[in-house]
């Protein structure tokens, strides 16, 4: 599958020809939004339950002092951020 939506709708047939009725869906915590509502559109009226399993959740161990200097890692987050967003408006 080339998108979220696409590898929704081709799970959801597989899962459906196995009679599974729930799934554990498991992707970024940052990712999680967009995935659930496609797997949810892709499985709707097929009784298939989706329960998230974010990922990506550790806890910072960052040095309390440094947290105001940009790093890589925030500019890593602002773009996910933006790619997420820019995804939900699409409607991916």
């Amino acid at each position: 599958s080339a998108t979220t939506a696409d590898n929704a709708r081709l799970s959801a047939d597989l899962l459906r020809a196995r009679s599974v009725s729930r799934v554990l869906l498991v992707t970024s915590a940052w990712h999680m939004p967009r995935a659930v509502r496609a797997f949810e559109v892709a499985a709707a009226g097929s009784g298939i339950r989706i329960e998230a399993a974010p990922m990506g959740l550790a806890r910072n161990t960052e040095t309390p002092a440094l947290t105001w200097m940009p790093s890589s890692k925030g500019t890593s987050d602002v773009r996910s951020i933006l790619r997420e967003l820019l995804g939900r408006l699409a409607g991916a």
